[in-house]
């Protein structure tokens, strides 16, 4: 599994959110491109967006479990 065809080998982000952030251009899901980040730039990305929840809405707003 380690090289296998469906392992994700590069962070990748919608173009529209990173250069906007989140709630932008909703309207282009599905088809506005991916940009290719680091992967020290993704963590950072989704560490701000669960700070960002967290104070927002509260901790119940982030779902960190399994539906299998």
């Amino acid at each position: 599994m380690l090289d296998g065809p469906l392992r994700i080998t590069s962070s990748m982000v919608r173009k529209s959110w990173l250069e906007n952030g989140p709630g932008s251009s909703n309207d282009l899901r599905g088809s506005n491109p991916f940009v290719q980040v680091s992967w020290d730039e993704a963590e950072k990305l989704v560490a701000d967006e669960l700070h960002r929840v967290r104070a927002g809405f509260g901790n119940h707003a982030i779902y960190g479990g399994s539906y299998g």
